[in-house]
């Protein structure tokens, strides 16, 4: 129903949702969905909690071998993680991003989040360019640029009509590589 919730936002927007139309969407009674869901509201609520989870998941998953090391492999992985969650599931995206409720305060050095995905990224993010000699004060910014790189390629990628027969996070990768001097070599 989760999932059916969101294909069903990212084609009609929030305004038309509604349990009965969910129920006929996932072929199922109208008080299968009322037995999981209270209202509307709910409901919503839930898919934005999936969607937050399996994409924290899939990048805290991504990093794990990298905890005690800062190298540029986990900025690739990170990159990974994010593109390819969203070519898999291009409705997580429109519909996470397309909701407007996630915070981040970039005016606050520690860069708050209600975002757990976010977070992971700017944890992984800070950690490494602390590790590469980046100065606190400096961190907001690449942080920001970093997030933004690979964020706006991911849309690129799953963007209707945009063919690109190579590897979406490589070329993530070696652009944050570009950017930002982090060592190691391209991967393209």
């Amino acid at each position: 129903m989760i999932e059916h919730g969101i294909e069903y936002v990212n084609e009609h927007g929030y305004d038309t949702l509604s349990l009965r139309k969910l129920a006929t969407e996932c072929e199922v009674s109208h008080a299968a969905v009322y037995k999981h869901f209270a209202s509307k509201e709910d409901l919503i609520l839930a898919m934005k909690v999936h969607v937050k989870s399996v994409f924290s998941i899939q990048l805290a998953k991504a990093v794990e071998d990298y905890k005690e090391e800062a190298t540029e492999e986990i900025l690739y992985a990170l990159a990974s993680a994010y593109i390819h969650l969203f070519i898999e599931h291009p409705a997580y995206f429109n519909f996470i991003y397309g909701a407007g409720d996630i915070c981040i305060d970039f005016d606050d050095p520690k860069m708050k989040s209600d975002y757990k995905p976010f977070e992971i990224f700017r944890d992984i993010s800070k950690k490494h360019l602390k590790a590469f000699g980046v100065r606190e004060d400096e961190q907001v910014q690449i942080v920001i640029g970093m997030w933004a790189i690979v964020h706006g390629i991911t849309e690129i990628a799953i963007m209707q009509g945009t063919k690109y027969s190579g590897d979406w996070a490589k070329m993530a990768c070696n652009i944050l590589k570009q950017n930002y001097h982090i060592p190691g070599e391209t991967m393209l």
